[in-house]
């Protein structure tokens, strides 16, 4: 297999590339959904007219509000941007962690490709179905079942990191 070289000077092997080509389109996809999540709390925030600080409440909010009815709506919370903040901690505490054990398992296990897409395609979807059971909701273990799958694709690719690893 030759190898390509890059503007880093590091060569990939063809495998390694189109691997790493999979692996950089679906983060790309998981990344912009958490954008989205982000952004829809934004936009439900400035719908519902719910924020968090008192800056928000005088910058989008009724400027007509005095001090005390700002204090006691920041102290309240919307469950559904709630719900929406949680599901993007939830990605942020999954996605991140992917992303560094399959960087290690592409480029230090030479895995198979049809192994190392499967593993990134399955933790792709299992986080895309997380985000819609969570916000829809869907009734339990839905959430819990895709949060599982998600896991072990992620669990499988650092048991072979550990296992190809030298001690």
């Amino acid at each position: 297999m030759a190898a390509e070289t890059g503007k880093g000077g590091a060569g990939l092997s063809e495998i390694q590339s189109e691997i790493f080509q999979a692996f950089a389109t679906y983060v790309a996809l998981l990344m912009l959904k958490m954008m989205v999540l982000s952004y829809f709390v934004i936009s439900e925030r400035i719908l519902k007219g719910q924020f968090v600080v008192r800056e928000d409440y005088e910058g989008f909010g009724d400027p007509q509000m005095s001090k005390e009815e700002i204090r006691i709506k920041t102290a309240s919370r919307d469950l559904y941007i709630e719900r929406i903040r949680r599901c993007h901690r939830n990605d942020l505490e999954n996605i991140i962690p992917f992303v560094l054990v399959a960087v290690v398992y592409i480029l230090f296990t030479n895995p198979t490709t049809e192994s190392a897409i499967l593993h990134i395609r399955i933790f792709a979807a299992a986080r895309i179905f997380h985000t819609v059971a969570y916000l829809l909701p869907l009734p339990q273990p839905c959430r819990f079942l895709a949060f599982l799958v998600g896991s072990l694709a992620t669990i499988s690719m650092a048991i072979r990191v550990i296992y190809e690893g030298k001690f």
